[in-house]
C-alpha cells in the first residue's frame, strides 16, 4: 500500500478545517435578526394597522412574535414559525381589532421579537411605548349660521376634544382641510372654508365635519346648513369661422394634439379636454394651500369694468346652426377699455 504524500494529508485537513469553520460560522452565527418598526407609532386603537419588518442575513428567521403588554398582562398580537432555514425577510401586518384582545385606554407597551435559525438562536426585541385609545374625537360646532349659495363658499368653526391627524369638512366626496388657530390648547379649534357645487341643493349634499385621531379613530358630524336657491343663465353662443380662425392658431401652436385638426375641432378640444385638465390642475394646487391666511379685507372688483359673463352660466356653442359643445362658466368675465390698468384684487 502506497503511503499518501504528506502535502495531500495537510491539504485535506485544511479543507476539512475550513469547511468546519464555514459551517460553524453559519450554525453558530452571532449576528442578531433586525426588527424594523415604524417611527410614528404612538397611539393604537381598533382602527390602527401597521407593518413590522423582520430580517436575518444568516440562516434566516426561525420565529417572529408580537405582543402588547398592559397592566402586567401580556397578550399576543401575532406570530409565525419557520421550520426550514432560508426565510431571510418577513413582514407582519398588525391590527388591534382582534377578537379576544382585552385592552383598556391608557399606557401600554408593544413588543416585537425575531429569532434566527442559528444554534445560538439569536434574538432581537424592540419595544415601543404607546397609548391605547378607543374613543373617536368629539366634534363641537361653534358657528351657527351656515347659509350657502350654490357654487359658493362658507366658513365653519369647530372644536375637537383632542389633537387630530386629519380634520376638515367633507362635501360629498370632496375634502376641505381644517386649519387650527389655537394649537396650544388641549381642545384645539379649527376653521374651514368649504365650497359647494353650482348645482348644489339641500337634498343632493352630504356635508359634515370629519376628524381622525392618532389611533385611527374617526368621527363624522353634520352641522346645520341651508343651500339657498339660485337661478343661472342659459346662453347660446354662435361660433363663426372668423372667430375660430383668429383664436385657435395660438392653441394649435402650443398643443401638439391640435396641430392637424380643424379650428372647430381645436375649439371643442380646448373647451372640453383642456378645460377639464386646467380645472384638475387648479384643484390639485388648491388642495395643498398654505395653512395661513394670505389676504386682507375684502376682494376688490376691477374698476370701471362691465360684466360680460356671469358665474354659473350654462353655455351651448353652435356652429352652422347646430350645437357642437357646451360648458359651465366657473368665473365672471369683466371687460374694460383698451390699456386699462389691471389691479390686484387683494394681497398675495
Amino acid at each position: 500500500m502506497k503511503k499518501i504524500p504528506t502535502y495531500i494529508v495537510v491539504l485535506a485537513a485544511a479543507v476539512v478545517i475550513l469547511l468546519g469553520i464555514w459551517q460553524g460560522s453559519i450554525y453558530l452565527e452571532g449576528k442578531k435578526p433586525v426588527v424594523t418598526v415604524p417611527d410614528n407609532i404612538t397611539h393604537v386603537g381598533p382602527k390602527t394597522t401597521f407593518s413590522v419588518r423582520f430580517s436575518d442575513e444568516g440562516r434566516g428567521l426561525r420565529q417572529v412574535l408580537a405582543f402588547i403588554d398592559q397592566g402586567g398582562k401580556r397578550q399576543p398580537l401575532g406570530g409565525m414559525d419557520f421550520s426550514v432555514p432560508g426565510e431571510t425577510q418577513k413582514t407582519m401586518q398588525l391590527t388591534f381589532d382582534q377578537a379576544g384582545l382585552d385592552l383598556s385606554e391608557g399606557p401600554a407597551t408593544l413588543s416585537f421579537t425575531g429569532v434566527d435559525h442559528s444554534l445560538r438562536k439569536n434574538s432581537s426585541t424592540v419595544t415601543v411605548a404607546v397609548t391605547v385609545d378607543h374613543t373617536p374625537p368629539r366634534i363641537s360646532t361653534m358657528t351657527s349660521a351656515h347659509y350657502i349659495n350654490p357654487g359658493g363658499s362658507c366658513l365653519v368653526v369647530y372644536r375637537l376634544s383632542e389633537p387630530a391627524e386629519k380634520t376638515g369638512v367633507r362635501v360629498n366626496k370632496t375634502f376641505f382641510p381644517g386649519y387650527p388657530f389655537d394649537t396650544e390648547e388641549s381642545q384645539p379649534r379649527f376653521a374651514v372654508l368649504f365650497a359647494v357645487p353650482v348645482d348644489a341643493r339641500d337634498d343632493n349634499l352630504k356635508i359634515g365635519i370629519t376628524a381622525l385621531d392618532r389611533a385611527g379613530n374617526e368621527s363624522f358630524s353634520t352641522f346645520p346648513h341651508h343651500v339657498r336657491k339660485a337661478t343661472f343663465r342659459d346662453r347660446t353662443l354662435t361660433l363663426s369661422d372668423s372667430f375660430l380662425e383668429a383664436t385657435m392658431p395660438e392653441f394649435q401652436a402650443r398643443v401638439p394634439a391640435l396641430r392637424d385638426v380643424s379650428p372647430l375641432d381645436a375649439f371643442i378640444y380646448v373647451n372640453e379636454k383642456l378645460r377639464e385638465e386646467n380645472t384638475h390642475k387648479i384643484e390639485t394646487i388648491c388642495s395643498a394651500s398654505e395653512p395661513r391666511k394670505l389676504w386682507n379685507g375684502r376682494f376688490l372688483r376691477m374698476s370701471n369694468a362691465a360684466t360680460m359673463a356671469g358665474f354659473g352660466d350654462r353655455r351651448t356653442y353652435t356652429y352652422e346652426d347646430r350645437p357642437v359643445t357646451g360648458s359651465l362658466h366657473d368665473g365672471i368675465d369683466l371687460a374694460s377699455t383698451v390699456n386699462a390698468v389691471i389691479e390686484a384684487s387683494n394681497r398675495g
